[in-house]
C-alpha cells in the first residue's frame, strides 16, 4: 500500500476530527512491533534461540546485526535532528528485545559531562532501575559507561559489587544485566541496557549481539554529533524527550486515518519535516493542533 500524501496538504483535518474519539497516544516507550526487515534477513522466530556450533553463533550475530542495521535505514538521511535520533533508539532498544534471548527489559543511558539520564526504554519499570542507579551514583550501567567496558552481571554479583543497588534489581524481578557502552571514535556517550528475569541469562552470544546493536547506535550518534559536542548532544536527546508528546499524538492520528503503523506515520511526520525545513516536533505540534481545533468546529456545528 502507498505511503498517504504528505500532511502539508492538510487535507486531514476534518477526516481526523471524525476519528479524534478513538486517538490514544502511544508512550514514549512503546516497543515496537512491527519493524522494519530487510528482505535479504530471513525472519523467523527461533533466531533468537542460541546455536550449538560457533559457525552457527556467528550467523546469527550477522543476522541481528543485518536487522539492527535495517533499523538504522529506515531512518537513513532523516537523522537530521534531535526527535529523529531520539526515535532511532527507541526502534533499536525494541530491536534488541526482539532479537536478542531472554531479554524481558531495555533501555539507554545517557551519561555525559555529569548528564545521566534515560533517553529511551522499553517501560517504566526500567525507568525505576535505570534511576536507582543514577541516585546511587552506582551500577552496572554506569560502570560500563565510565570503564568503559562490558558489564555482565548476576544477583550474586550485584550484592557483591553494588550492594546498595542489588536489592532494586530483585524487587523488579531482574536477575541477570548486560550493559555495554555505546562509543563513537573516542567518546563515549553512554550504555544499552538489557534486562532479563531469568538467571544467568546472557553469555558471550549475547554479548557479539549486543556489541552489533551499540555499533549500529554508536555509529548513529557519532554521525548527527559531528558538528556539535557531545554536551550538546546530550541536551539535544533531553529536550527531545520533554518534546516528544506531540509526535507520538500526531503519530496516532495518522495511524487511526490510515490504517498505519507507527513507522509508515513517523515516515510522513518526517518527509513534511523535511519538506518544511522545521523540526519534527514543531510540524507534530502543528498538526495536532490543527486537528483540535476542526474537531472542536465539529462539534460545535452540531449544536
Amino acid at each position: 500500500m502507498p505511503l498517504p500524501s504528505p500532511i502539508e496538504t492538510w487535507s486531514l483535518r476534518l477526516r481526523a476530527a471524525a476519528v479524534c474519539h478513538r486517538y490514544r497516544p502511544h508512550p514514549r516507550t512503546t516497543v515496537w512491533s512491527n519493524l522494519w526487515v530487510n528482505d535479504s534477513v530471513p525472519h523467523d522466530d527461533t533466531t533468537t534461540q542460541h546455536p550449538g556450533t560457533l559457525a552457527d553463533a556467528d550467523d546469527l550475530t550477522r543476522t541481528a546485526a543485518a536487522r539492527f542495521g535495517a533499523v538504522v535505514a529506515t531512518i537513513g538521511d532523516s537523522i537530521r535532528d534531535d526527535d529523529h535520533l531520539l526515535e532511532l533508539l527507541d526502534r533499536l532498544i525494541a530491536a534488541a528485545c526482539e532479537n536478542i534471548r531472554d531479554v524481558d527489559h531495555a533501555s539507554v543511558t545517557i551519561d555525559i559531562d555529569a548528564r545521566t539520564f534515560t533517553a529511551c526504554s522499553t517501560d517504566e519499570s526500567t525507568l525505576v532501575i535505570d534511576t536507582e542507579q543514577y541516585d546511587l551514583e552506582s551500577g552496572p550501567s554506569l560502570t560500563a559507561a565510565r570503564t568503559p567496558g562490558t558489564v555482565v552481571a548476576d544477583c550474586d554479583v550485584l550484592d557483591q559489587r553494588w550492594p546498595d543497588f542489588g536489592p532494586t534489581a530483585r524487587a523488579a524481578g531482574v536477575h541477570s544485566i548486560l550493559a555495554e557502552p555505546i562509543t563513537s571514535t573516542d567518546t563515549t556517550f553512554g550504555t544499552v541496557n538489557l534486562y532479563s528475569r531469568t538467571a544467568r541469562a546472557f553469555d558471550d552470544i549475547d554479548r557479539s549481539l549486543l556489541t552489533a546493536l551499540t555499533t549500529a547506535i554508536g555509529a548513529a550518534v557519532g554521525d548527527f554529533a559531528r558538528y556539535s559536542t557531545a554536551r550538546d548532544t546530550a541536551d539535544g536527546l533531553r529536550t527531545a524527550m520533554d518534546n516528544r508528546a506531540p509526535i507520538e499524538q500526531a503519530k496516532g492520528i495518522l495511524m487511526a486515518l490510515h490504517r498505519i503503523g507507527p513507522d509508515q506515520a513517523f515516515t510522513i511526520l518526517s518527509t513534511q519535516s523535511q519538506h518544511a525545513n522545521r523540526r519534527l516536533r514543531e510540524i507534530a505540534a502543528e498538526f495536532v493542533a490543527d486537528v483540535s481545533f476542526a474537531a472542536a468546529s465539529m462539534t460545535d456545528s452540531r449544536r
